[in-house]
């Protein structure tokens, strides 16, 4: 497992190691962290407190976190999480 903080966009049913490459503002890469049959997609991420930022960037935020999800699911079933 990588070090940091984690975004944490859903759990997908795959038990392999996935790659979805760099989808989500600042080219950080989306991977799958398995364990068993289930896999959670995420990104490394420094920690962010959405409540100091304006309107304007955390809606920014939010659609980079739909457009992960949408990605993801043009390939495998998502459980997506909520943003935030």
């Amino acid at each position: 497992m990588k070090d940091g903080w984690k975004h944490l966009y859903g759990v997908i049913g795959a038990s392999e190691n996935l790659n979805f490459g760099p989808i989500r503002v600042g080219n950080q890469e989306v991977y799958a962290l398995n364990h068993e049959e289930l896999s959670a997609i995420v990104s490394n991420t420094p920690f962010t407190d959405y409540k100091t930022m304006t309107k304007d960037v955390v809606i920014r935020y939010l659609l980079d976190h739909q457009k992960v999800v949408e990605s993801v699911m043009g390939s495998y079933p998502i459980i997506p999480f909520k943003f935030g």
